[in-house]
């Protein structure tokens, strides 16, 4: 930031990388003492980039929150997500940080009414995994995730008890949330794996073909 007797003109814009490519001070830190400065400010930030996290859940959804909060509270000029389009790990919660910022709609709001427009009868258990997956308070969030795939399976096998008698479509959304699980196994299995690269070729191959496989699917990039 730049010293208090350095004017910033007014016709200057601002765009702040409040996190990752800097560990001076503290995220929210580094926003307040820019918002100090000037109201000429956006913010551009990264989630579940495919390079990191080979666009399975990467981040915490209270962050995701308070990033979008405090843009409203400084009439930030706007925000950018560098990210995935991963359907299930990137896209609802995109939708849901639109809807805030335009519409001032809860996060969690639009969440529900996601899960519920998209899985009828197992919508509640849907937006538990999506709660699961960013959730601070327990081990998650990029390959941690791979320690919580038995229970993610056994929530996504309890809603289709749900929607039994549900249109096919509905079923075929939770085969395409199934088919990304099965995904994030394999991700995990090969990205986990300590071993050099010429160790696990056999993982990585069985990971590119089922991603060729489903590609029709679109689910991740």
């Amino acid at each position: 930031i730049p010293s208090a007797d350095i004017p910033i003109h007014e016709k200057l814009d601002v765009q702040l990388i409040p996190a990752v490519y800097q560990n001076i001070t503290s995220t929210n830190g580094l926003r307040n003492r820019w918002y100090k400065r000037t109201q000429n400010i956006s913010e551009y930030n990264y989630l579940n980039l495919s390079g990191w996290s080979g666009e399975t859940p990467g981040f915490y959804l209270r962050d995701f929150k308070n990033t979008v909060q405090i843009a409203k509270d400084n009439n930030s000029q706007g925000l950018v997500w560098e990210t995935s389009p991963a359907k299930f790990a990137s896209l609802p919660y995109l939708l849901a940080a639109k809807n805030n910022l335009t519409d001032n709609v809860a996060i969690d709001n639009t969440l529900t009414e996601f899960c519920d427009n998209m899985f009828a009868g197992a919508g509640k258990i849907i937006y538990d995994l999506l709660q699961l997956w960013t959730d601070n308070n327990s081990l998650a969030g990029g390959i941690s995730n791979r320690y919580k795939l038995p229970l993610y399976f056994e929530m996504v096998n309890d809603a289709a008890q749900k929607i039994v008698h549900e249109p096919e479509i509905v079923k075929a959304r939770l085969r395409e949330l199934k088919a990304y699980l099965h995904y994030m196994t394999l991700y995990y299995d090969w990205a986990g794996d300590q071993r050099p690269h010429e160790a696990k070729t056999e993982k990585a191959a069985a990971l590119c073909l089922y991603l060729a496989k489903i590609n029709r699917l679109q689910l991740v990039n």
